[in-house]
């Protein structure tokens, strides 16, 4: 055993991310067009006027973090098919072509709002594939001319979000990212956590692992590289980055999206008090809330 004075010095987490540590759980709120066609993607198929959130309550989804005593909660902005939450610029494939406050609705301005109001953490989920753009899991373009293209359009959505929606806790780029987004974060948003960014793993779905308990550093520890995806499972003991890992689960079996029915999917008491002590005593656990049709 080496003396302590020549004992590895350990990573450890950034004042700004150490914060994460203290949040054992959240919820992830699901929302797309697919909730009008009842599966997992967006298939696209859904007519822009249909596409219309009119009971969508923002106070509501944040009155259900607090009730669940969660620490902060994540919104998907955007998922795989590419219709985009906000008022972005990038696309009309967003609220800008829903009847919804005659197409001026913003889903995620009126989240910030309402979690600043109720000081609530905010994340956003951001996908990085856009099945609108032609961009494939990750972000990857079929073409450089396209994925140049593409590089540009999602930067710009990520700016949207980073600069014009107030704080933002954690960012998502689920799958794994191409899109060189690092120096949009550490600009406008260097205390923020980013899921596959690095700053969280995903762990498990559903379950933690033993072997990623925060207390082996093996579990809390990875080897990264600026600009890489960091792995999927157990940590490395000779890792050079401390991440705290993110165990995410819907509340329904199958997962994913709500849609007509959804109630009669739902996991039982049991199952999800199960879940949440095999969780939160390792790491983080993200629970999916999977709103219906709003």
């Amino acid at each position: 055993m080496a003396p302590l004075n020549q004992a590895r010095a350990f990573p450890c987490p950034r004042p700004s991310k150490s914060r994460g540590t203290r949040l054992p759980s959240a919820l992830f709120f699901h929302w797309a067009p697919n909730v009008y066609q009842g599966s997992e993607g967006d298939n696209r198929s859904t007519p822009r006027d249909k596409i219309n959130p009119d009971r969508f309550n923002a106070d509501q989804w944040v009155r259900a973090v607090k009730a669940a005593n969660a620490g902060y909660m994540i919104f998907v902005a955007k998922h795989v098919g590419g219709y985009c939450a906000w008022q972005t610029k990038t696309t009309d494939y967003s609220l800008k072509t829903s009847p919804w406050k005659q197409g001026r609705g913003d889903m995620l301005a009126e989240l910030a709002k309402a979690c600043q109001a109720a000081d609530v953490r905010l994340g956003v989920y951001l996908c990085p594939r856009d099945d609108t753009h032609g961009a494939g899991d990750g972000g990857r373009a079929s073409s450089a001319d396209k994925q140049t293209a593409y590089n540009e359009t999602y930067r710009q959505q990520l700016t949207e979000i980073l600069t014009g929606y107030g704080p933002m806790f954690e960012m998502w780029f689920d799958g794994g990212n191409v899109v060189p987004i690092n120096d949009l974060i550490d600009r406008s948003h260097p205390g923020s956590s980013s899921f596959q960014g690095p700053a969280h793993r995903r762990l498990a779905f559903g379950w933690a692992l033993s072997t990623a308990l925060p207390l082996t550093r093996a579990g809390n520890t990875i080897d990264w590289k600026p600009g890489e995806t960091p792995r999927e499972g157990a940590g490395s003991p000779t890792g050079n980055i401390c991440v705290r890992p993110e165990c995410d689960v819907s509340i329904l079996r199958p997962p994913g999206f709500g849609s007509e029915g959804s109630d009669r999917r739902i996991l039982s008491l049991d199952d999800l008090v199960e879940i949440y002590y095999l969780s939160v005593a390792r790491v983080n656990l993200l629970l999916n809330a999977t709103p219906e049709k709003v």
